[in-house]
């Protein structure tokens, strides 16, 4: 997620909320949030289902924090090392350098993850390098 205003929201304010599936259920990994100025939001405010012990922000930060995640917040959208995925007319995911936050750090120690995803070293679709989305794929 790069330069939204929330990079991840999760939405408790309505039906049976979030926190009984957190960390149990919910599965966010090798992810990168670059350029949001609120980068983690969580919000419960009026659900009449409120659970036990309800989280905040702060603890949804930490659980998404969690080192084995392979996950980064950064400052900037260019901190996350992306050719250019900006560019609307000809977009380019791919990591910039080998040493780019999208080029290392993805993790599959979760069985989810472990079992489903052929497991690489970056986070994302691409590697550096990588060619295989040119020239048939369309930002819209």
């Amino acid at each position: 997620m790069l330069g939204y205003p929330t990079g991840l929201f999760i939405d408790a304010t309505r039906g049976t909320p979030t926190d009984n599936n957190i960390p149990g259920s919910l599965l966010v990994q090798n992810t990168i949030i670059a350029g949001c100025p609120q980068p983690i939001n969580y919000s419960i405010a009026d659900n009449a289902n409120m659970p036990t012990t309800p989280n905040t922000t702060a603890t949804i930060t930490t659980w998404f924090n969690t080192a084995t995640y392979g996950i980064s917040i950064l400052t900037n959208t260019l901190d996350a090392g992306l050719t250019a995925p900006f560019n609307y007319l000809q977009p380019d995911f791919t990591p910039t350098s080998a040493t780019a936050a999208a080029a290392t750090g993805a993790s599959f120690i979760h069985p989810k993850a472990a079992n489903f995803f052929t497991q690489v070293s970056y986070k994302g679709a691409c590697s550096v390098g990588d060619t295989w989305f040119k020239g048939w794929t369309k930002y819209m």
